[in-house]
């Protein structure tokens, strides 16, 4: 047997090693910050969804639209009649009302054993899917940066006591007065209602809030 003993090629060899354990080491380092940055953005656009959800389920859907369509089932005598005001007391969001005018007020003013004139898509608890009521809400510049559209559904109503108009029956009388009528104390009807807000042009971008609203 002959052994060589001409190392030439050695170092090309050894450059070659390391240079692909750099280039190895190079490209973990790359797919890492695309996968963080991937992720980064992910969460800013959740963010932003979720931002615009928290905003329609804290404050525009429960303490403007909610009260108004209550008031507007009491002083008018037709269903269609009352969401038909509701749409133009918010026209500015361009609210548009998706279920039937009877089908909502059985939501509003029953329990969910009652919500006979609603369908079974009506009822469940995906707020995309035969939402009640659908409003938009706009970004600062919707040309670069478009708005939300906000999904809106009652999916359970536990009605209560209390007077629909949000007036106190209660004459404010003090502790050592007297008065011969009975005090009935006041309960709330407690509706349970999902809110869905998704970007207006990228609906894989949205966010889904249930609530639970004494009214």
């Amino acid at each position: 047997m002959r052994y060589l003993k001409n190392e030439n090629g050695i170092a090309m060899i050894t450059a070659l090693m390391f240079t692909m354990i750099a280039l190895a080491m190079t490209m973990g380092l790359l797919y890492m910050v695309l996968v963080k940055t991937r992720m980064s953005g992910a969460e800013k656009r959740y963010r932003s969804s979720y931002e615009a959800s928290y905003a329609a389920a804290t404050k525009i859907y429960p303490k403007d639209i909610l009260p108004t369509l209550i008031k507007n089932f009491d002083n008018y005598s037709s269903a269609a009649t009352a969401t038909g005001a509701l749409e133009t007391s918010f026209g500015n969001v361009g609210l548009d009302v998706e279920t039937s005018a009877d089908c909502l007020k059985q939501k509003v003013t029953s329990d969910i054993a009652s919500w006979t004139n609603c369908s079974a898509a009506q009822k469940t608890k995906d707020p995309a899917l035969s939402p009640d009521l659908i409003f938009n809400l706009r970004s600062d510049n919707i040309t670069t940066r478009p708005g939300f559209r906000i999904y809106a559904k009652i999916v359970d109503n536990i009605p209560g006591m209390s007077d629909s108009s949000g007036l106190d029956l209660d004459s404010g009388s003090g502790v050592v007065s007297f008065d011969a009528n009975p005090f009935v104390p006041q309960q709330p009807s407690l509706y349970t209602f999902q809110i869905q807000g998704e970007r207006e042009e990228a609906s894989r971008e949205k966010a889904i809030l249930e609530v639970l609203y004494a009214y």
